[in-house]
């Protein structure tokens, strides 16, 4: 994994730690297995289209507060993207 790591930096220039990984191992299984990917209505599944993931970041200033980060169609991008998407949300 830390080979792998620091590869993908060397390549995106972009700071990839685990969590990213995770992120994007997560994506690729929604998409794998899209019984685990939907909602029940009235007793019917259905299938989201889209793999998104989020990520629960602890906000420091707001006294154990956390905020839920979205990035969409995970499974459609680089890890390296995925990286740089969430910290500049996490940083907005």
């Amino acid at each position: 994994m830390r080979r792998y790591l620091e590869q993908k930096r060397a390549a995106s220039g972009v700071e990839i730690n685990v969590t990213h990984v995770a992120m994007k191992a997560a994506s690729l299984a929604l998409r794998e297995m899209p019984a685990l990917n939907g909602h029940i209505v009235g007793g019917s599944f259905f299938p989201h289209s889209c793999r998104d993931v989020s990520y629960l970041f602890p906000l420091q200033s707001e006294g154990g507060a956390f905020a839920s980060i979205c990035v969409a169609n995970a499974d459609k991008k680089p890890v390296g993207a995925l990286a740089a998407e969430l910290r500049e949300r996490v940083e907005r």
